[in-house]
C-alpha cells in the first residue's frame, strides 16, 4: 500500500546498463510467494536475496563475485551481516565438504536467513527448492534444504549487509491471537521439516546428530523468547 512498486521503478530508471526485471502482483501474497516468483524469473548465474527494509554495504558484490572469479568452484558466498551492531562472522574460513556445511549451519556460525548469501543459482533450481508458502520464518527449512546440496561455501569477515529490525516488519509489532497462532503452525512446519531430514552421522568427524539436537533446542528456545508474552499468553 505504500506505492513501494513505483518507487522501485523510477529508482531503476536511471541503471542503463543493468537489466532489470520487476514482477508485481495485484495482491501481497507473502515473502515465499515473491520470492518463489524471483527464482522462476530469475536468469543469472548466481541469486542472491535482500529483504526490503534492509541495505547492503558499498563493494558487496564486487566483493563476493571476485571470491567467484578467484574460486569458481564455490557454490555460496556469504559476508557478515551488522545487526544491532554486532557481527556474525569472525573470521575468513572455506567449507569444502557437505559435513563442515551442515556442522556451520547447525552451529550457527553465520545467520541462519536467506539474504547476505551469494549462491550458485544450479543448487536451487536443480533441487527444486521453493519456499514453504503461508509461513513466517521460511528462511529456515529453505537453508536447511539448501546446504545438502552445496559441496563448497566461503564465510567472509567483511560486513557486506545491514539487517535493519524495522518495529513494522512481519517478525515484530503487537502479538495478536491470529499472529501467535501463525507462528505456532510456523514452528510446527519447521520442525517437522528438521525432523524428517535429519543428517547421517555416519563416518562423519562431527557428531552431527548431537549438533542437530542442540540447534533444535536453540530454535526452540528463540520461537519461546520471540516475543514478549504475558503470563496469560503462555
Amino acid at each position: 500500500p505504500d506505492k513501494s512498486m513505483e518507487i522501485a521503478k523510477e529508482t531503476i530508471k536511471p541503471y542503463k546498463n543493468i537489466h532489470f526485471v520487476c514482477l508485481q502482483h495485484e495482491v501481497n501474497k507473502g515473502l515465499s510467494v515473491a520470492r518463489n516468483m524471483g527464482l522462476e524469473h530469475a536468469t543469472g548465474e548466481y541469486i542472491m536475496f535482500i529483504d526490503s527494509d534492509d541495505y547492503l554495504f558499498p563493494n558487496c558484490l564486487k566483493l563476493f563475485t571476485e571470491e567467484i572469479i578467484k574460486n569458481p568452484a564455490l557454490d555460496m558466498v556469504i559476508g557478515s551481516t551488522i545487526n544491532k551492531n554486532k557481527t556474525d562472522i569472525r573470521k575468513r574460513e572455506l567449507l569444502e565438504n557437505r559435513e563442515s556445511i551442515m556442522h556451520g549451519f547447525l552451529t550457527m556460525k553465520y545467520f541462519i536467513t536467506v539474504w547476505n548469501k551469494l549462491i550458485r543459482k544450479e543448487c536451487i533450481t536443480d533441487n527444486n527448492l521453493l519456499f514453504i508458502e503461508g509461513i513466517y520464518l521460511q528462511d529456515q527449512p529453505w537453508l536447511y534444504s539448501l546446504i545438502s546440496h552445496i559441496s563448497s561455501m566461503l564465510l567472509l569477515p567483511n560486513t557486506t549487509y545491514y539487517y535493519e529490525e524495522a518495529p513494522e516488519s512481519a517478525s515484530h509489532g503487537t502479538l495478536t491471537p491470529e499472529k501467535a497462532q501463525r507462528y505456532v503452525n510456523s514452528w510446527n512446519t519447521v520442525f517437522e521439516h528438521y525432523l524428517s531430514h535429519r543428517p547421517n552421522s555416519k563416518g562423519f568427524k562431527h557428531n552431527l546428530e548431537a549438533d542437530f539436537l542442540l540447534y533444535l533446542q536453540r530454535t526452540h528456545l528463540r520461537a519461546i523468547m520471540l516475543f514478549p508474552y504475558e503470563k496469560k499468553d503462555y
